[in-house]
């Protein structure tokens, strides 16, 4: 866990590099991105599900109409815990690779309203029985998203965000997440 900090204390560095006062950059060309917050995973007919964390990393394009396409490396993580003598406890994590494509409204103002969609792949890991030594199932399923969420303009540069994003990466399975993510354009 700590090298997974470490890595998004090393990214916000980077992102708020320094910048000179008469440098002006267009809403457009190329970003890096983090984002962290609360997951709340849904499967079907399981119960004692806590709610978890995700968190990733985003490089993309902003193109000079209002669609933005990127790549977004990101892992989630839930606990299950006992609800009664015959149930286990558990973990459940997903990393997923995914390529997104937003399309931000056009408004005047520094909040910029946003939706979008993407697809890929993501790698699941799900952990019973606990005290009794563990019982891993893995499983390689191609996966889905959707997004929607608001850019606030910092600087001419930098923008913050909050995100909503509904992921599907195997049937009966589906990620809620609530995010704030930093977004760099260089």
């Amino acid at each position: 866990m700590k090298k997974y900090m470490f890595a998004l204390l090393a990214m916000t560095t980077v992102l708020f590099s320094s910048v000179k006062a008469d440098e002006v950059v267009p809403e457009k060309g190329l970003y890096a991105g983090v984002f962290a917050g609360a997951n709340f995973l849904q499967v079907k007919e399981v119960n004692g599900i806590r709610s978890g964390l995700m968190f990733g990393f985003s490089l993309g394009h902003k193109f000079e109409n209002t669609i933005r396409a990127e790549c977004e490396l990101s892992y989630r993580r839930n606990k299950k815990v006992a609800t009664s003598l015959l149930s286990s406890e558990g973990s459940r994590q997903t990393f997923a690779v995914l390529g997104n494509v937003y399309y931000d409204f056009e408004v005047d103002s520094d909040y910029k309203p946003y939706i979008g969609a993407g697809a890929g792949f993501s790698h699941n890991r799900v952990v019973t029985d606990v005290k009794n030594g563990g019982i891993y199932v893995v499983s390689n399923k191609m996966a889905y998203q959707l997004m929607g969420g608001f850019n606030y303009k910092v600087s001419d540069k930098t923008y913050v965000a909050v995100e909503y994003k509904f992921m599907c990466p195997e049937k009966n399975t589906q990620h809620h997440s609530t995010s704030a993510s930093i977004k760099r354009y260089f």
